[in-house]
């Protein structure tokens, strides 16, 4: 099933193409993401240059927060 879930996004059908999977997460791995993400919004509003973005990015339980330079100077 995993192997053809790419199929859905091509469907004639609308309410085929509206599908999305999503990786599997128990209610403390959305607590910590919620948590993280969080605190990547407040770091970038907090943050004067807008030249740095913070993201998440990993896999999931093993998530960071990271700085990622967006213009090259």
């Amino acid at each position: 099933m995993m192997r053809s879930a790419y199929k859905l996004q091509y469907s004639e059908s609308d309410t085929m193409r509206k599908i999305g999977l999503k990786h599997d997460m128990n209610k403390n791995d959305r607590l910590t993401e919620s948590e993280l993400r969080k605190e990547a919004k407040q770091r970038q509003d907090e943050l004067p240059n807008e030249h740095f973005l913070f993201l998440v990015p990993g896999p999931i339980g093993n998530r960071e927060i990271i700085k990622v330079l967006t213009v090259l100077v």
